[in-house]
This record gives C-alpha cells, structure tokens and sequence, in this order.
C-alpha cells in the first residue's frame, strides 16, 4: 500500500444565503413580508498517482524456493498519472412571501402567500441539453385557524410550473388540507386524567405532484434526433451520413400526481416520559410516467413514455419514545419504530397476455416473473412422463410446473410470484445515554 500511490478528491463548495423581513404592523397587525435569494455552486474532480502492478511470488515450504506469480512482472511499475473532471452544478432560488399571523382571544388566525422561482444548471448525459437551466416557478397560498390550541385547521394550495412539460401542460395544481384536535387540552382530561399529557388526533387530505421525470432525458415533449444516420444513393453504393429521427416527442406529458391521505394520533404520558405516534396512510399514485406496452414493435419508432401507470401504497407507521433519568446526571432514551407499507399496480399498459398469470398488474412494484419449483426429477421414468424445458434435464434436476398444460417448459410457463425486492416490513431500535453533557447513541 505504501508504494501504491494516491487518489485524491477535491470539492469546491460556494453557499451565499441572503434574507430580509420587514414588518407590516401599520397596515394590519401580524401582516409581514419576507424576501430570501439563495446561490449554490458546487464543482469536484479528482486526481491520482498510481501503480497496479507489483512483484510478487509464492513460497514452496518444501523447496524453500519463491515462484514469480507472474514472470512478466519483475520489478515495480512507474507511476501513471490520472485526472477525472468533475462536474459543476449551479442553483438559484429566489422566494418572497407575505404572512400573517394574528391571535384574537383564544382565536388564532394565520396565512401565507409565496412566491418562489428556482434554476437548477448541471450535468446531462444527453449533450443537447447539457447544462441547459432547469426553471421551476410555485405560487403557494396557506390558511390556517385554531381554537385555544385544541380545534385546529388548514388549508394549503400550490400552482406549480416546470419547463419540463410544454406550454400546455406546465402548471399544476396541488389543493391540500388537514384538521386535528388536541384532546389534552380538554378540561374533562385535565380533570380526569392528569398522566395524559398529549393527545392529538389528526387527518389530511391532498394532491402532490412531481416534476423530476428522468436525468437523461429531461423534456419529453420533444422529439429527439441524431446525425448518426446513413443512406446509399447510386450505383456504386455511396454511403451519405444523415440526420436520424429518434423518440418521438410527446406534448401530454404533465406532472405525475399522488393523493395522500394520512390519518394518526400523537401522544405524551407521563410528563412526555412516554411518547409515540401512530399513522395510517393510504395513498394513491396516477399519471405516472411510463413506456407503452400495448405497441407493437412493428411500429418501428422509439416511443416516448406516457401518463398512463397507476399504483396504491397502503400502511402503518408506529412510533415509541421512552426518556428518563437516574439521579440528577445520567438520563437514557429508548424508541422502537414499526412500518408496514404494502403497494399495488393498478394499470401499468401492458399487452393481453393469454395467460393472466404473466400479467405484473394487480403485484407489487419490484416482483419478478419465474418458473414455479414444484420439486427434482426422481429419474429417468419420471424424466419421461413430466414436461421437459428445452435442454435435456436429468435426475435431481429441478422441476417447473407446465402451468399453460401445453406439455413442455418454455417462457409461457413464467409467473409473476414471490416477494418484492422493495421491502414492505421495517422496523428499528434505537438507545442512547447522556451522562453529564456526555452522550452516546446506538
């Protein structure tokens, strides 16, 4: 290692944050205005030394001798220098908002508008759209009111627009709401059950969307071209370099949207000793963008893909926080967390297939489609008289299940089964200690 020689990164970080807040107390109490613009620039590449080969042999403890590995290799290589270019990515964020937030009584009353514009410049692996700026523009609007901190709601909305989608398709909107009650801060509990420190039951409902489509081709609504077409024109077969239709543009393509609905309790015991949450949620994701699979190939272009695919996610979270103390030095914490989220494709545009088992809809997002093990093949009798995959299997060989009955094993015999590669089931422990400002967590 030490005659090996280096690699080395380097990074430069650029992070200017900027911010200014002026109060509106002379139109209407609680009214004010916030303006912030942020810039981003971050560029690495690195650099390197180095030898991959070294003399090396293997010693014969009988003969007391040493055998080259390799006998090409004798002696130690030079060096060869290495660079790899990194790569720059430039961020603009530009934001003002006007808030307000009054209490009249035991009635509090709050609202924002915001305005935001962001540009986003880096790397594409497609050179026409290499470091081609990335804008996004929102208007976000929210209103909110609670009673003494025990009714509460609110109401969100955003009007989204990026220049991934064409004119038509740009802006989205994104309406949102939630309600909870604090029921702690009711009297009859603070009357009945002093342990019960926190209690809040809570509920939302909205529409989310998401822009980030893909890396390597950002804007879909385009059709895409290349010069690396040719044509021969003559007798002789002269060949002529060309320009190449490539995937099709398509100007539907819009934002992917997701409605979320979350239902879940919030709870403190004990002096907040004891603490946890519990969520269930079930949310539906549509217009996910997705190739076509109901196209013949005969068609012969590259598709682009299309707002087609649908899937269902469904769960639970459940979340348990313990803190205490021994003495007036050391405290110590413990918090168990428990998640199940179970998803289903309701359309993904596949073809007909003749057998339904081969079908992904209906599955869950990352199952694989294989043959079915229903055993080993005992011997050559029962070679002979059991379907047969198109190599010749012998006895202890696995066997398949002939599911379309057509008496052999081929593809059509392939069944979407078994477990996703996508986890449905996680869970965690965790445990820490602080004793006099020292602290440890595991």
């Amino acid at each position: 290692l030490t005659h090996y020689g280096y690699n080395r990164s380097y990074e430069n970080n650029m992070n200017l944050i900027t911010s200014a807040t002026q109060k509106l107390d002379f139109l209407t109490k609680g009214l004010s205005f916030k303006a912030t613009a942020a810039y981003v620039s971050n560029y690495s590449y690195s650099r390197s030394m180095t030898r991959d080969q070294f003399p090396s042999f293997i010693y014969d403890p009988v003969a007391n001798t040493y055998t080259p590995r390799d006998p090409n290799v004798y002696r130690v290589r030079r060096f060869f220098s290495g660079y790899s270019a990194g790569s720059t990515i430039r961020t603009l964020t530009l934001q003002a908002s006007l808030n307000y937030d009054r209490t009249f009584g035991a009635h509090r009353v709050y609202a924002l508008g915001l305005v935001n514009q962001g540009t986003d410049i880096r790397f594409s692996s497609n050179s026409t759209y290499n470091f081609i700026p990335n804008n996004y523009r929102g208007f976000t609007g929210r209103a909110g009111y609670n009673y003494k901190e025990k009714y509460l709601f609110e109401f969100n909305t955003a009007y989204n627009g990026s220049d991934r989608f064409s004119k038509a398709n740009r802006y989205g909107l994104f309406p949102a709401a939630s309600i909870g009650w604090n029921v702690a801060k009711e009297n009859f509990v603070k009357e009945h059950f002093n342990f019960l420190n926190n209690l809040k039951l809570r509920a939302s409902y909205g529409l989310v969307g998401n822009d980030k489509i893909g890396s390597s081709f950002n804007y879909y609504y385009l059709p895409s071209w290349s010069n690396s077409g040719s044509i021969n024109f003559g007798t002789s077969s002269n060949t002529f370099t060309g320009i190449r239709e490539g995937t099709l543009g398509n100007d539907q393509v819009t934002w992917e949207k997701e409605k979320k609905l979350d239902i879940g309790v919030d709870f403190g015991l004990f002096n907040n000793k004891l603490t946890g949450t519990v969520d269930y949620f079930k949310n539906q994701r549509y217009d996910i963008l997705t190739t076509r699979g109901t196209v013949s190939a005969v068609f012969g272009q590259n598709l682009p893909p299309v707002n087609l695919g649908i899937v269902d996610n469904a769960g639970y979270e459940i979340e348990l926080n313990y803190n205490g103390h021994i003495g007036k030095d050391f405290s110590y914490r413990v918090k168990g967390t428990y998640s199940v989220a179970k998803n289903k494709i309701k359309f993904a545009d596949e073809p007909t297939y003749a057998n339904a088992y081969q079908a992904f809809t209906g599955h869950s997002i990352g199952m694989q489609r294989v043959y079915r093990w229903i055993g080993y093949y005992k011997d050559s009798a029962d070679i002979a008289k059991s379907p047969q995959p198109s190599i010749k299997p012998y006895p202890g060989d696995l066997k398949y299940a002939d599911l379309n009955g057509d008496g052999k094993i081929d593809g059509f015999d392939m069944e979407v089964t078994g477990y996703s590669n996508v986890p449905n089931t996680t869970y965690g422990f965790q445990v820490g200690f602080t004793y006099k400002g020292f602290s440890v967590n595991a």
